[in-house]
């Protein structure tokens, strides 16, 4: 998808900016003029509206994929309910992707077809971070006593 090139509108400034690769661009090249086109368009209600829908959107496929459940305890309240890379290898795999995680890690999963490589499961926030810590589960820990 091409497209169409930005047209300053500031007089000092009588350059056409291309927009082909808007999510790559250095924008402290462009002029103030061009900049506050682009943030008066992410500040429209619509576009903060449909951000919103795809966020959802993605994340309710990748759970669709990977299961609406922790892995370990079994907790189905979707908004407890995170990714996990189950070889602990999801900062290598940020770094490789530049990006930080989140719903741009669920997009990255649908266009990808959810690839084998990373293995990714779900579990729920305690779960994570009791992962992450290095410690056992808080749920394990309640169920052996």
């Amino acid at each position: 998808m091409m497209s169409r090139p930005v047209r300053c509108d500031r007089s000092d400034c009588n350059g056409i900016h291309s927009n082909r690769h808007s999510k790559y661009i250095n924008w402290s090249s462009f002029c103030e003029g061009v900049k506050q086109k682009k943030r008066d368009s992410q500040n429209n209600p619509r576009h903060r509206e449909k951000t919103r829908q795809d966020r959802v959107r993605y994340r309710q496929l990748c759970l669709d994929h990977y299961g609406r459940q922790c892995a370990c305890c079994g907790e189905t309240e979707e908004k407890f309910l995170v990714f996990d890379h189950i070889d602990n290898d999801g900062a290598k795999h940020r770094r490789d992707l530049r990006n930080n995680g989140g719903w741009v890690m669920c997009v990255w999963l649908v266009r990808h077809g959810f690839p084998e490589s990373p293995r990714i499961q779900v579990l729920c926030a305690n779960c994570n971070t009791a992962k992450v810590y290095g410690g056992p589960c808080p749920h394990k820990i309640a169920y052996d006593v």
